[in-house]
């Protein structure tokens, strides 16, 4: 399913910041569900060291990372 208010292209970086900040923190809660749900068409890149922490391919967009994060969910 696709939130409403979906981001296509480059999204705000606030929004990127805290989602990375709560799948970091193990949080796959409702705020991540819905911040990958805002990203799911972000064609943004994921920084490098940030991939291999996360353990997704270097060079991956936020919209791959938020299509995992649903499809786990």
């Amino acid at each position: 399913m696709i939130e409403q208010n979906v981001i296509s292209g480059h999204a705000p970086g606030h929004l990127r910041d805290r989602f990375l900040e709560l799948l970091k923190a193990g949080e796959y809660g409702a705020e991540s569900n819905a911040l990958a749900g805002k990203l799911w068409n972000c064609t943004d890149i994921i920084a490098g060291s940030d991939c291999n922490w996360l353990d997704v391919q270097v060079r991956s967009t936020y919209a791959q990372l938020a299509r995992r994060i649903r499809s786990a969910g």
